[in-house]
């Protein structure tokens, strides 16, 4: 029987209650069982050694693309559907000296205390701006979102969503207060933070 799982609480108790999906689903939840064995076994034995070293260098990693793949199972890994790869931005909206764009896409379940946040980015130059000028507006019913970014710096960019938890939010909050404090000179970020691990990214054209 096929048992797929809830990646966003990874709990087995959780697995057994859920109904049968795919071949996939049913994989993930073998390596996530695999996973978890290795783990109290290298924990009761005392040592860390090998199975440590996996699991920091290259664990982290698989275990990341494992629990990606089961959020896009079962609907619960965000995506952007506009604009599509390498697409241009559409309906601009003149905001003060610039214009915006919006931003659609799908998600089917949103955890209680998460927002989603989009981000634009400079791939070349390694530089981030969250966009906390509009707020995303998720319908759930739908499970559909939509946002707005703006973007004048060069004729590509790149466009993160992101499900982010409280602490993720609060930042940036305060980095969009602290940009307006500054006549609206706003620090790039250097990366994503880390615990937003459920994004998806475009790459668009600038009009």
């Amino acid at each position: 029987m096929l048992v797929p799982f809830d990646p966003d609480r990874m709990t087995l108790h959780r697995a057994a209650t859920l109904k049968t999906a795919s071949v996939a689903g049913a994989n993930c939840l073998k390596l996530f069982v695999g996973r978890e064995q290795c783990l109290r076994r290298s924990t009761q034995g005392g040592t860390m050694l090998m199975s440590g070293i996996i699991e920091g260098a290259a664990g982290s990693a698989v275990w990341s693309a494992v629990v990606t793949m089961c959020r896009a199972i079962t609907g619960r890994q965000i995506r952007i559907t506009h604009p599509r790869p390498q697409e241009t931005l559409t309906e601009p909206e003149p905001l003060g000296e610039v214009f915006c764009f919006p931003v659609r896409g799908t998600l089917k379940h949103l955890p209680a205390n998460h927002q989603i946040w989009l981000l634009t980015e400079d791939e070349e130059a390694g530089m981030i701006w969250p966009q906390g000028f509009s707020s995303v507006q998720f319908n759930r019913d739908r499970g559909m979102w939509e946002g707005k970014i703006c973007w004048s710096a060069k004729k590509q960019v790149k466009i993160t969503a992101v499900v982010a938890p409280r602490t993720s939010q609060d930042f940036f909050r305060y980095y969009q207060k602290v940009g307006q404090q500054r006549n609206y000179n706003f620090e790039p970020l250097t990366r994503v933070p880390l615990e937003c691990t459920n994004r998806a990214s475009v790459q668009a054209r600038i009009p």
